[in-house]
């Protein structure tokens, strides 16, 4: 089951990490200030500076969002999914996902709510563990204990399948992304390529 949470580039200066919303889709993008961070753990933590600011999804894209843009739905027939509008999406491809972004593009560019340069894609590994872990390098979006009560796990109880996005406000991450650690698998831009991180490496 994979899925992914959407990022707005865009140049402008970002005040704060607030909750926006972008209009008719109902998808909630929060605010990511640039910032520096440890990413990786063990002896292969790497420093990482972020010098731009991003929109990030608040929550994962879900099943009403998805089919709305895309008119598909990969999750039907699926013994492991719950039907429902504001259930993560599920079994979407990485194409299908980029797809996504770039048609979303084209809807919000056409009917004015993206301006200038701005776009939607995948963010990007170091984009994404940032927005998952904050500054100060935890292990759990949350701190460093794992918690069952804070995320959507398989084999921790809780019902079937993916969650309704935002299930688990208690293990949202310092910067506000919910869903950061269990219910979905999330897609990236990155290449896959072994650990420490090297921003210069095609990723």
């Amino acid at each position: 089951m994979l899925l992914w949470t959407p990022l707005l580039a865009q140049n402008a200066k970002l005040k704060s990490v607030t909750t926006v919303s972008n209009g008719g889709k109902g998808m909630e993008l929060i605010e990511i200030p640039a910032g520096n961070f440890r990413m990786g753990e063990g002896n292969r933590v790497v420093a990482v500076s972020l010098t731009k600011p991003f929109l990030l999804g608040q929550y994962e894209v879900t099943q009403g969002q998805f089919k709305k843009v895309m008119d598909l739905e990969p999750w039907l027939n699926k013994s492991d999914v719950q039907i429902g509008e504001d259930n993560a999406a599920s079994w979407v491809s990485w194409k299908e996902t980029t797809d996504f972004c770039k048609k979303l593009t084209e809807i919000e560019r056409k009917d004015g709510t993206l301006k200038g340069n701005e776009e939607y894609r995948l963010p990007t590994e170091a984009e994404w563990e940032y927005a998952a872990r904050g500054t100060d390098g935890r292990r759990y979006p949350w701190g460093e204990t794992w918690n069952p009560d804070r995320a959507r796990i398989e084999g921790t109880g809780g019902g079937q399948g993916p969650a309704p996005v935002g299930s688990y406000p208690s293990g949202a991450s310092p910067l506000g992304v919910l869903d950061m650690a269990g219910n979905v698998w999330e897609w990236v831009s990155s290449l896959e390529k072994p650990y420490p991180y090297v921003a210069t490496d095609g990723r």
